[in-house]
C-alpha cells in the first residue's frame, strides 16, 4: 500500500483524497436523507393517529351539543313544537350515540367512561322527561322544559363536554412527548451541513 501511495504522483493523491471526500460525502448525506424521511414518516404517523382519536371524541362533544341545541330552540317555543323537531331530536339522539359508542376506553377508561355514562344519561333525560314534558298539557311546560334543559341536563351535559376536554388534552401532551424523541431538527442541520461539505469541493 506505501508502495502504491509513493508511486502516485501529488496530483493523483489529490485526486484520491478529492474522490474519498465525495464518497464519504455523499455516504452522510444518504444516510441523513434515510433518517430525516423516517423521523417525518413516524411523526406523520402519530399526527394520524392523534387526529384520528381527536376526531372521536370531537365527533362525540358536536353530537350532544346539537342535540342541546335543538332541545333549547324547543323549549324556549315549545307551543310551536312540530314532528320536524321531534324527528331533529331522535337524529340527534342516533348520532350523539354513535358517536360515544364508537369511543375506545383503552387509554383513558375513566374520562371516557364517564362521557358514556352521561351521554347515556342525557339521552335518557330526552326521553323520559323531556318528550313527555313537551307532550304534556302543563301551564307551565314552557318554564319547566327550560329548567329541564338548562339545570337538571347541564350535569351530564358538561360531564361529557369536560371530560372531553380532558382527553383531548392528554392526547396533544401525549404526541407532543413522541414528537420530542424525533431530533427532526438535528437531522436537518447535519443534512444540511453535508452538502455545504459537498458543495464546498
Amino acid at each position: 500500500m506505501h508502495a502504491l501511495l509513493r508511486s502516485l504522483s501529488i496530483r493523483q493523491k489529490i485526486a484520491i483524497g478529492f474522490i474519498l471526500i465525495i464518497m464519504t460525502t455523499l455516504t452522510l448525506v444518504g444516510w441523513s436523507l434515510c433518517s430525516l424521511s423516517q423521523s417525518k414518516i413516524k411523526a406523520e404517523g402519530y399526527i394520524e393517529f392523534l387526529n384520528q382519536r381527536y376526531e372521536r371524541t370531537r365527533c362525540s362533544a358536536d353530537a350532544i351539543t346539537k342535540l342541546q341545541t335543538v332541545l333549547k330552540e324547543i323549549a324556549a317555543n315549545p307551543a310551536d313544537a312540530n314532528d320536524a323537531n321531534i324527528a331533529k331530536i331522535t337524529a340527534a339522539e342516533t348520532e350523539l350515540k354513535e358517536a360515544t359508542d364508537a369511543l375506545q376506553m383503552t387509554r383513558y377508561p375513566k374520562e371516557i367512561g364517564a362521557v358514556k355514562e352521561n351521554a347515556k344519561e342525557y339521552i335518557s333525560l330526552v326521553n323520559t322527561k323531556f318528550l313527555p314534558l313537551l307532550n304534556s298539557d302543563s301551564s307551565e311546560k314552557q318554564h319547566k322544559l327550560v329548567d329541564l334543559v338548562y339545570v337538571d341536563m347541564a350535569k351530564s351535559f358538561f360531564a361529557v363536554t369536560d371530560n372531553i376536554t380532558i382527553v383531548n388534552g392528554y392526547q396533544i401532551r401525549e404526541t407532543k412527548s413522541k414528537m420530542s424523541t424525533f431530533d427532526y431538527y438535528a437531522l436537518k442541520d447535519l443534512l444540511i451541513r453535508n452538502f455545504c461539505i459537498l458543495n464546498s469541493h
